[in-house]
């Protein structure tokens, strides 16, 4: 995630009014959903990372642990759970 992705995200929370030179006001109620969009953003980056390791590890190694399978399996069960709260 980057400033440019950071500051569409803010403006988003904020109903659309754009940054002026001083920033975004946001009441607590756009705040909160300026973190819900954050933290959304955040776990979709490690689910895409989880993926990525999965994949190379599996491609690389025909006999890939059921063990390490697992683990990723019960951390990307666990990210996606988060995203329910």
């Amino acid at each position: 995630m980057d400033r440019d992705d950071i500051i569409r995200m803010a403006d988003e929370a904020s109903g659309g009014r754009p940054a002026d030179g001083w920033g975004v006001m946001l009441d607590h109620q756009q705040l909160e959903r300026f973190a819900a969009l954050i933290a959304a953003a955040e776990r979709k980056a490690v689910l895409q990372a989880i993926e990525a390791v999965y994949t190379l590890e599996e491609d690389r190694n025909p006999m890939f642990s059921d063990g390490y399978k697992y683990a990723l399996n019960q951390i990307e069960t666990f990210i996606r759970a988060r995203g329910q709260e």
